[in-house]
């Protein structure tokens, strides 16, 4: 059977060529892929409250054995970066606009006790997007990949996972994570980390990030989008809805690192009841208390910005945080996708011709001491709080940084010369 298909996968990317499947290839294949013959027992496919009782003593058996600090667990999820929060329902037809559902996946990882965030993985649908124009990709805060579907791959998560081994030198770590189609570890050594994978079923229930830390992190970049459009109506903006990848992901980064609290991220993980009570010490109950008024402030605040966008029908809250066809971050491959990706993934296109923003100019260093500047002399005459006036000091110091001094060409070098002889 495997012979057979890799014959037609053959036909189908490189017409006319020719190649012998024999026994030999087939053992190499499955050797490189690590597919070996299993047999079936057990009916865990079909069990869900029942798989959580069983899963849950051997799982904290394994999580009482490190620190909540080397504890990790990683999920994806969807998101869609301009959705409205108007359902538009009625009893007749009435103009209005097509649901914006551009998305983007985005990989979350944090630790049991919330101290180490650790930067999101965007996955888009372009390489290139045109807001990228001038743009250095390693200085955006998240890890940016792009395939056709803006979906989370085997590739994209093993790098993924190499990085992070990487990152966690000299430490010992568990990693938690879901039995995703994408989550493969074929040919991925690992030195510092121990992946397990949670049962079928049950990660609804014992999967920290599935428990209030993706919701929270939806929630405050609604707030954010919000926020946003709100600003565009009143500076005058004609669609102030629209948004451009670019932003998308400085609010997402925005979103994780300054909204979502540490307090939250450990509440989820003691809600989740994953570990022995007694390791996790005597602040329990507060941590627990905090983190959920934290979740439940979190998710009122977009409510009251759909209040002031003054939607005729609001959609409900909880299915604009997280809508239901975002949950969709991978895909179980099909024979066409398959092909589709790899045709796709040989002719990149690279830029996203379909992005209608145009390219923003890139702000100068002296322009940004300027406005450093006017942002110093408003915060001196209306006053501000503490945290204020350490973030304008921080970034006063950020813009008198020292800049790379461009090197000279040889014909840079001679046109001074001819200038300094003329002035002589």
């Amino acid at each position: 059977m495997i012979k057979d298909k890799a014959a037609k996968f053959l036909a189908a990317l490189y017409p006319g060529a020719t190649m012998e499947f024999s026994n030999g290839w087939l053992e190499k294949f499955k050797k490189r892929h690590c597919i070996r013959s299993f047999r079936e027992h057990g009916e865990s496919g079909s069990a869900n409250q029942q798989a959580i009782e069983e899963t849950l003593p051997e799982l904290r058996k394994l999580l009482d054995g490190y620190p909540l600090k080397d504890i990790y667990n990683m999920d994806e999820t969807g998101l869609f970066y301009m959705l409205s929060g108007d359902t538009g329902l009625a009893t007749k037809q009435l103009e209005g606009k097509k649901k914006m559902k551009q998305r983007l996946s985005i990989a979350i990882c944090c630790n049991g006790d919330g101290t180490d965030k650790l930067p999101l993985l965007v996955v888009g649908k372009s390489a290139n997007p045109r807001c990228f124009k001038g743009v250095d990709k390693d200085n955006l805060g998240v890890s940016y990949s792009s395939n056709s579907k803006a979906w989370m791959t085997s590739t994209l998560f093993q790098d993924w996972l190499r990085g992070f081994d990487q990152k966690m030198h000299g430490r010992s770590v568990l990693l938690l994570m879901d039995n995703c189609p994408a989550h493969k570890l074929d040919r991925v050594e690992l030195r510092n980390t121990k992946v397990h994978f949670l049962p079928p079923n049950t990660t609804s229930k014992i999967q920290p990030c599935d428990a209030g830390i993706i919701r929270t992190f939806k929630a405050h970049y609604r707030k954010r989008y919000i926020n946003s459009v709100l600003e565009g109506y009143e500076q005058g903006d004609p669609e102030p809805e629209k948004i451009d990848v670019l932003k998308a992901i400085f609010m997402c980064r925005a979103a994780w690192h300054l909204d979502v609290k540490p307090e939250t991220i450990a509440h989820c993980f003691q809600h989740c009841d994953i570990r022995s009570r007694d390791k996790d010490g005597p602040n329990v109950q507060v941590i627990e208390q905090t983190g959920t008024s934290q979740i439940q402030e979190a998710v009122a605040e977009p409510s009251s910005g759909i209040r002031q966008m003054s939607y005729r029908n609001p959609m409900d809250i909880n299915q604009f945080i997280h809508h239901e066809e975002e949950s969709d971050v991978a895909e179980d491959p099909t024979e066409e996708s398959i092909i589709d990706n790899w045709r796709t993934d040989i002719a990149d296109t690279g830029e996203e011709n379909a992005e209608p923003w145009p390219v923003r100019p890139a702000i100068t260093h002296a322009e940004l001491q300027r406005m450093v500047l006017q942002i110093e002399d408003y915060v001196t005459h209306h006053g501000c709080d503490l945290k204020i006036l350490q973030a304008v000091d921080s970034l006063k110091r950020f813009a008198r940084r020292p800049q790379p001094q461009k090197q000279m060409t040889l014909t840079n070098f001679f046109s001074t010369v001819n200038v300094l002889s003329d002035i002589v």
